[in-house]
């Protein structure tokens, strides 16, 4: 009888979506910083919607995307660990 290592169980398809959803904020948020600039630059004028939404989603998604590394990094433990 051989016995087999134990390796941590992860979740890749979880950590694979969650990484396409940070990156689909933070490009919401360069979209909409950058239709801010050009609209500040053309009109003159600053949509207040702008100058909210685009940090807010820049930082929604670095967080999620510092979130996901982080889960990924976890040391193994029994809970998360399984023969293979």
């Amino acid at each position: 009888m051989t016995t087999r290592p134990i390796e941590p169980v992860e979740d890749s398809s979880r950590d694979e979506d969650d990484r396409k959803h940070a990156n689909t904020l933070m490009l919401g948020g360069l979209g909409i910083g950058a239709v801010g600039m050009i609209a500040a630059a053309v009109g003159g004028a600053v949509c207040p919607v702008c100058v909210v939404a685009a940090p807010a989603l820049l930082c929604a998604g670095a967080f999620r995307r510092w979130r996901t590394a982080k889960r990924r990094t976890r040391c193994a433990t029994p809970q998360n660990m399984r023969l293979r």
